[in-house]
């Protein structure tokens, strides 16, 4: 058994911790974690994840100011970049409709360009997204923003899986570009 899973179950506190009424088992934490992770402190100066939790939120505005904020964005460290990527790419994720491109898709877009070493990350989140729900609009953009050469082949097979795919508009997007990428190698 691990050293960590020996402790808690020897520890009186957790085995107080762990009767209390009512039972969590079968209760979704995970919107506890997040309030409990993104916070701001209130009562002092703002705290790092604050200012990054800002320039996310500035991420889901309108097209021509997210582009503004490209030079900013230049300066965060790799680290804090990932973290707002994370940070947009939830709030994405939790988007209802993903017919049409949801906010903070430009934002994102804008983030990888300044962050080029983000590409890796955009393209698994591409990956992520519910093929079933996607819009044509997943499809459009990243050709400016996925330059590495070493991104072009997870990029070309994501387009195939979803050229292959039952949406629809979607696949019809996808086969465009496609044969456009075809036409330009």
């Amino acid at each position: 058994m691990n050293a960590v899973v020996s402790s808690w179950l020897s520890s009186e506190a957790v085995s107080d911790w762990s009767g209390i009424q009512p039972p969590i088992g079968t209760v979704d934490l995970r919107p506890y974690l997040f309030i409990a992770k993104d916070r701001k402190d209130y009562f002092g100066a703002t705290t790092v994840l604050g200012q990054l939790v800002t320039v996310a939120e500035q991420l889901f505005g309108p097209k021509l100011i997210v582009q503004r904020l490209e030079h900013e964005l230049k300066r965060l460290a790799h680290p804090e970049a990932v973290e707002v990527l994370e940070l947009v790419r939830r709030r994405i994720m939790n988007t209802d409709s993903l017919g049409a491109a949801p906010a903070g898709v430009d934002g994102l877009s804008v983030l990888v360009k300044a962050q080029p070493n983000l590409q890796r990350n955009l393209l698994d989140f591409l990956e992520t997204l519910p093929v079933d729900r996607l819009g044509p609009w997943a499809v459009t953009g990243w050709q400016g923003v996925i330059k590495e050469p070493e991104m072009d082949a997870p990029f070309q097979g994501l387009l195939e899986i979803w050229a292959s795919s039952g949406n629809a508009p979607l696949k019809v997007a996808a086969e465009g570009v496609l044969k456009i990428r075809k036409g330009t190698r």
